[in-house]
């Protein structure tokens, strides 16, 4: 039974490391990884920033416009939880933590904003 445990975390981590480099290909040193997952960060917020301004076009209803903002204090928060609480601590003490925690925020940005366009798609694309 160990034996399948290790196998998969094993393969778990290789599909991780994958996803990573699908996102910043290019990294050959903290540094680069630092710079690639900021840009991406920086890139995802913007996306969902214009995402939530796209929603909040759907209606103009102040009990709508106070939801997809008490929404999205509550997404943010779940951000810091788990990309500053959870991945950081888990790398602390290593030269990845940095990297590791853009890359969680960047993922979960991105993922917000395809959330997003795929609960609202009737409204926003027709």
């Amino acid at each position: 039974m160990r034996n399948w445990a290790a196998a998969a975390f094993l393969l778990l981590s290789i599909g991780h490391a994958q996803a990573q480099w699908a996102l910043c290909p290019d990294n050959r040193t903290t540094q680069d990884a630092i710079t690639c997952f900021g840009n991406a960060l920086a890139d995802a917020q913007a996306a969902l920033a214009a995402k939530i301004v796209d929603v909040r076009a759907i209606r103009k209803a102040e009990d709508f416009q106070a939801q997809v903002t008490r929404s999205q204090q509550a997404w943010e928060a779940s951000v810091q939880q788990t990309c500053d609480g959870l991945v950081s601590l888990f790398w602390q003490g290593g030269t990845i933590r940095i990297p590791a925690t853009l890359q969680c925020k960047a993922e979960l940005t991105r993922e917000r904003t395809a959330d997003l366009d795929r609960l609202f798609n009737v409204p926003l694309h027709h």
